[in-house]
């Protein structure tokens, strides 16, 4: 009975699909432990806080990192952070073991130009852009703080385009068949596809083409007319 037994579990093993689903079952073992120690050691943590919001971000030349938090194995990364039409920032960090890192910074154009912010399709990179390194609350990691004025001078804009308009203008003129329409000015925040920035501005005209008159009282009610789109139209 006992050599019986001892044939019957060499003949199960001496099978090859015995064999093939145990070998295969100790590949898929020995992945697991692999994969358990590699990320056991990825210990230590980069979050990324990086406007534009769709901003190109590599570590150590692997793309494919956008904002949130990532775990890596303690050593030293190389960041890049790139955009198109906008100037490179690159970083690098030496993460030791169980450390959390923050790479929180903003990229800007050439000679520290804001204009892409100011573009309504980016208005979401100005909200982050405004959250991480305004005057009042600069936590950018390089402690950058080129765009400060910018987003003063944006918040000062924002404000009086939020809390002065809509607001509407007409004149009238006595005739000898009495009081007659001569000017019908509506002026409102724009938000249709002509305009390009966020900061824009519609003109509603009757009975006038004037856009002198009309800047004129922009300028009255302190609108800085370069930095606004103004969109005029008849009706």
């Amino acid at each position: 009975m006992h050599n019986e037994g001892v044939s019957i579990i060499g003949n199960f093993f001496r099978n090859k699909w015995v064999r093939l689903t145990l070998i295969l079952d100790l590949i898929v073992i020995i992945a697991i432990i692999t994969i358990a120690i590699i990320q056991n050691n990825k210990s230590s943590v980069i979050t990324f806080n990086i406007t534009p919001i769709d901003a190109e971000i590599s570590i150590n030349g692997k793309n494919g990192y956008e904002n949130g938090a990532y775990s890596f194995a303690p050593g030293t990364y190389e960041i890049k952070i790139s955009h198109d039409s906008l100037e490179p920032k690159t970083f690098t960090i030496d993460l030791a073991p169980h450390y959390v890192s923050t790479i929180s910074t903003f990229l800007a154009g050439p000679d520290n130009n804001f204009e892409f912010y100011e573009l309504k399709d980016n208005y979401e990179s100005y909200q982050l852009l405004e959250k991480i390194a305004s005057a009042d609350n600069n936590t950018t990691t390089d402690n950058d703080t080129s765009a400060e004025d910018f987003i003063t001078e944006y918040q000062e804009h924002y404000t009086l385009w939020q809390n002065k308009l809509p607001f509407h203008y007409s004149d009238y003129q006595e005739t000898d068949e009495g009081t007659e329409l001569t000017k019908s000015i509506t002026i409102k925040p724009g938000y249709d596809d002509a305009c390009k920035r966020t900061l824009c501005i519609k003109v509603m005209m009757a009975h006038t083409d004037d856009k002198g008159f009309i800047e004129e009282i922009l300028t009255d009610q302190k609108f800085n007319l370069e930095s606004y789109d103004i969109i005029y139209e008849n009706y």
